[in-house]
Order: C-alpha cells, then sequence, then structure tokens
C-alpha cells in the first residue's frame, strides 16, 4: 500500500513539473511563433492558450485556417512546411 502512495506521489510531482514546464517554456515559445508567422504574413495577430489567431478585416481566424487560405490563394507556401 505504501509502494501505491509513493507512486501516487511521484505521479503528482511530475504533473505539476510539466504543467510548470508548459508554462514558463512551451507557451513563451507559442507565443512567439504566433508572432512571428503574424510579421511574416504582415498582419496582426492574437496569442492565447487555445491557440494563434490572425485578425482579418471582418474578424479573427485561426491561424492555420488564415495560412491555408493565402497558400490556396497565392499558390505560395511561406512556412516552407
Amino acid at each position: 500500500m505504501d509502494d501505491l502512495f509513493e507512486l501516487l506521489k511521484y505521479m503528482a510531482i511530475l504533473a505539476v513539473v510539466l504543467i510548470i514546464m508548459g508554462i514558463t517554456v512551451i507557451y513563451p515559445m507559442s507565443s512567439y511563433n504566433c508572432h512571428i508567422k503574424g510579421d511574416l504574413y504582415g498582419i496582426e495577430v492574437n496569442h492565447n492558450f487555445s491557440g494563434c489567431y490572425a485578425k482579418t478585416e471582418h474578424s479573427v481566424v485561426p491561424m492555420k485556417l488564415y495560412e491555408k487560405s493565402v497558400m490556396e490563394i497565392t499558390n505560395i507556401n511561406m512556412m516552407g512546411k
């Protein structure tokens, strides 16, 4: 029984470490990437925990949708994927 509690304790610690890492490392990198794409496309962007969004004339759309529409219109892949 003590082994189970020990395992749960280590799993809880691991979960906390992963959450802290996500907040301090992954989120800022994602925000930076979003703003780089905004500069590349020459548009205003908004980044939050749900993702990267491009601000267009009439609405705010997810960046992936904006990139897809730009690729279809120009037939140029700006990100080189």
